[in-house]
């Protein structure tokens, strides 16, 4: 296993800033979806020419795989250093049409977890970025069962990116 964190945070640099610059402007209302189809086309090959070609892999399974919405399964997210504990917030799946997350809470036992990399997240997705959050899917959780294949935001501050 290899912390790829520094790889992952320089392609969210990047990512932020070619939003934030070039694209936050050009895309008035979400049924123009021009400007954001090309974003989103870049977007996925920047990701795969600054992460992925860096650990020699590619996305997996590319006719299922859908960028930005599953979990890359060679990507975990664990806490950083000696912690036991993570705050985050869990989607909440009585909500079919859109996702709501519930409030913030501090979950112990997390080194026995098994949290797969989404995406970085923010908020407002079509404003101004700067993607303060992993978006994880939760594979394994034996302390808290009830909450696997719940997906969950968690500061990036406070967790790093392993390849496996």
């Amino acid at each position: 296993m290899r912390d790829v964190t520094n790889i992952l945070l320089l392609y969210r640099k990047a990512t932020r800033h070619l939003w934030n610059t070039y694209f936050v402007g050009n895309v008035k209302s979400l049924h123009e979806c021009g400007p954001l189809c090309k974003y989103e086309e870049i977007d996925r090959l920047l990701f795969s020419a600054l992460v992925l070609e860096k650990i020699g892999k590619t996305f997996p399974n590319e006719k299922k795989f859908i960028f930005r919405q599953n979990p890359i399964p060679f990507f975990m997210v664990t806490p950083r250093g000696q912690n036991k504990s993570l705050t985050m917030l869990i989607s909440d799946s009585s909500v079919e049409s859109y996702t709501k997350w519930n409030e913030a809470k501090k979950f112990e036992a997390v080194a026995q977890a098994e949290f797969y990399f989404i995406e970085f997240f923010d908020w407002d997705r079509y404003n101004y970025v700067n993607y303060p959050y992993y978006r994880v899917h939760i594979k394994k959780f034996p302390k808290y069962p009830h909450l696997e294949n719940s997906d969950a935001l968690i500061k990036t501050i406070n967790a790093s990116v392993i390849f496996k």
